[in-house]
């Protein structure tokens, strides 16, 4: 977002707390016109250095970011994966819902509306707003920090209201702190400002879209990678020592995304029709195959999708003799369907200071041909030198789902789509 230098400064009113009303009526955002303040100045930030870097992991043991994220996947693996029922990620998220609630209340926002609007600031000397109901509604200043005068009275406002609401029914537990309650206002007042950086600059707004799809794509690929760790049991159960050093393959970032887009698909239409022919629906989503994954490491994946769906079968059964049809959450679940050639991923595996370098074993031959061919990059980085048991681990073709089987083989059969056949006629 853009400053004007010669914009007034805005003075702020008294702290004005909203009376003891737990849940104000919902008001519609009556925007003013754009506010302009001045530039903060910037603080210092702290240098991140390579060295200092390098002497941090030192410290705990790591020679690299790699080892380091490689550690923490392993144990977490260790520990089952996802943390269980009651564990502080439960208040957290509870938390993480009342703050939400709150703070886009006083805004003058409905909470059950994802596509709301941020108001804008209000102008000089403007009168505040109120709801339906008479309790004040704020307008923070979102080119300024959350230390502002205004932006702090807001801050302020969320809390209390928070804290007001517990007095009357407590959910989120005796132990949580009125630190903790502010700490998660903060967070989600820089995802608000970040918002209302995309509703008035198209350049943010296009850049916001494409990081919230990142980041949608990414807690899909750490859903199922937690699913697989559930079952690490079950896998050593049924392999023995043959499974060892399995936790070392199911990473987050090596897993296939989803999409509920179109993805490569040129139109949406032709996406929904071959969604609809594999029986997921018009709002399913669509599992998009990974080229770089060598077929050994796609028959383990294999092994555990036939695992899962053999426990998502019993959990079935468990949900009609209860009558339960949603997930723990409380969600309808999404179909999902293997996806088409045209949607697959090509490219090479995703490389970065938090990402763990792939294994030589896991990376097919047939697809670094391809690739250096395509793009002239014979480099590819993987990891070398080590060797685990599973590697020499043969999955046998009764262990994966039939469908899975054709899919990692191509085998996709006859799809009635124009763009589809093409793209195979293309790529044969």
């Amino acid at each position: 977002m853009t400053n004007s230098p010669s914009g007034p400064w805005v003075p702020t009113t008294a702290n004005l707390v909203p009376p003891n009303v737990l849940m104000p009526s919902l008001a519609r955002n009556a925007p003013a016109p754009p506010l302009h303040s001045p530039t903060p100045v910037a603080g210092a930030h702290l240098s991140d250095s390579k060295a200092t870097e390098q002497a941090i992991l030192g410290l705990f043991g790591f020679g690299s970011i790699e080892e380091c994220r490689e550690f923490m996947e392993a144990n977490k693996a260790s520990k089952g994966g996802r943390r269980r029922k009651g564990a502080p990620y439960e208040q957290d998220r509870k938390l993480i819902a009342s703050v939400h609630y709150h703070a886009l209340l006083l805004l003058g926002c409905d909470p059950n509306d994802k596509s709301y609007t941020v108001p804008e600031p209000l102008p000089l000397c403007a009168p505040v707003r109120t709801d339906a109901g008479g309790v004040r509604l704020y307008n923070p200043v979102w080119a300024m920090g959350p230390t502002s005068p205004r932006n702090r009275e807001y801050i302020d406002a969320v809390v209390s209201s928070i804290e007001e609401s517990e007095k009357a029914r407590p959910t989120l537990g005796q132990d949580i702190s009125k630190a903790a309650i502010r700490d998660q206002v903060r967070t989600f007042f820089a995802q608000l400002r970040r918002r209302y950086q995309s509703q008035v600059d198209p350049a943010a707004k296009k850049k916001q879209e494409a990081k919230n799809d990142d980041t949608r794509s990414r807690q899909r690929r750490k859903h199922n990678a937690d699913a697989h760790r559930d079952l690490f049991d079950e896998f050593k159960e049924k392999y023995k020592e043959q499974a060892e050093g399995i936790e070392k393959l199911i990473m987050t970032d090596w897993g296939s995304s989803e999409c509920s887009d179109e993805g490569n698909w040129p139109t949406k239409a032709e996406a929904v029709a071959y969604r609809r022919l594999k029986g997921g629906g018009d709002n399913a989503w669509e599992v998009r195959r990974k080229e770089w994954r060598s077929e050994k490491y796609n028959r383990i994946i294999g092994a555990f999708r036939k695992l899962r769906r053999q426990k998502d079968e019993k959990d079935q059964e468990a949900a009609r003799t209860s009558g339960k049809k949603k997930d723990r959450l409380g969600r309808a679940k999404i179909p999902r369907v293997l996806g088409a050639d045209i949607n697959a991923n090509h490219g090479p595996p995703r490389t970065g200071p938090r990402m763990p370098v792939p294994y030589e074993w896991s990376v097919s031959r047939e697809w670094a041909k391809s690739w250096a061919v395509r793009t002239g990059n014979a480099e590819l980085s993987v990891r070398t030198g080590e060797h685990l048991p599973v590697f020499d681990l043969d999955i046998p073709d009764e262990d994966i789902d039939p469908e899975y089987l054709d899919w990692i083989t191509k085998d996709l059969g006859n799809v009635p789509v124009d763009s589809e056949s093409n793209e195979r006629e293309e790529t044969s």
